[in-house]
């Protein structure tokens, strides 16, 4: 015996509508029937659920940076941020675009710079100069009567003509194909850091512990700045000891250093080392 069945047809959202509008006690005068009412709200909803958003893909190859750890709240005002939950670098901190760039020299030079990203607007410089009395970018200069200590000049060079609001200063704009030019005097140790980013004052992040990720910008500089490791890991390194608390031998050549830990997104867990000896040749 073949046993049969019965399809019975579902209706659709717009026929649903339709019925509750019958008994809308707007028009109709009347209330409506409890029990109807909530059969065909949960029919609706049932026939035409809401589609949820697709989440976000990050970047291959670049670990999701999650802030806090199963804290509870939202963000506040007055400079103070609460993190709910677990929240993803794309939520955060601005993306790294390419491969952040660590070089060593001495005296003035004009670095090689990697080709530009698609989508990138500015060159992030961070010029540390170890000794000398002039510390200077096409971005600007620091100048010292005597030696006082590293000096770090900071810039975002813009790639673009395209106008930007929020940028007040008028700088030329950069060509990465023809080099960076570092300006110092003969002899001058010197560290350069550059990232190309999307905007300006690229999004940080924050930590457990209070400490900072992500890409400069004009304003505080991070605790963590993005670097690729030895092992081809892209992560963060300690931008003060990449800058201004590094205590690098002076060579001929420019610096040696021993490598730098790299951190995962949470700064605290070690996934390499990056080399910042390396010169200019």
């Amino acid at each position: 015996m073949t046993k049969q069945t019965q399809t019975l047809s579902t209706p659709t959202p717009q026929e649903l509508r339709t019925l509750l509008q019958a008994v809308n006690p707007i028009t109709q005068e009347r209330t409506y029937d409890p029990g109807q009412a909530q059969a065909m709200v949960r029919a609706i909803i049932a026939a035409d659920p809401p589609v949820a958003p697709r989440p976000a893909r990050t970047p291959l190859r670049w670990r999701t940076i999650l802030v806090g750890a199963g804290v509870a709240g939202a963000v506040g005002l007055g400079g103070v941020t609460a993190v709910a939950g677990l929240r993803p670098a794309a939520d955060v901190a601005s993306p790294v675009l390419g491969t952040p760039l660590i070089i060593n020299g001495v005296g003035p030079a004009a670095v090689p710079l990697p080709s530009t990203p698609a989508g990138a607007t500015y060159l992030r410089v961070e010029l540390t100069c170890y000794d000398g009395t002039l510390c200077a970018t096409p971005g600007g200069s620091i100048t010292s009567d005597g030696p006082s200590g590293p000096m770090v000049q900071r810039d975002a060079l813009p790639l673009t003509n395209r106008p930007d609001p929020t940028n007040p200063q008028a700088l030329d704009t950069l060509d990465p194909k023809q080099g960076l030019p570092v300006t110092v005097h003969d002899g001058t140790h010197w560290r350069l850091y550059a990232v190309y980013t999307d905007m300006l004052n690229p999004k940080t992040a924050s930590l457990t512990g209070g400490r900072t990720l992500g890409i400069p910008g004009n304003q505080e500089p991070p605790d963590l700045v993005p670097a690729l490791a030895t092992n081809g890991e892209l992560g963060w390194v300690d931008y003060h000891q990449l800058t201004d608390e590094a205590n690098p031998q002076l060579t001929g050549q420019g610096l040696t250093q021993q490598p730098l830990p790299v951190y995962d997104q949470d700064g605290t867990t070690i996934i390499g080392t990056a080399d910042v000896s390396s010169t200019l040749r």
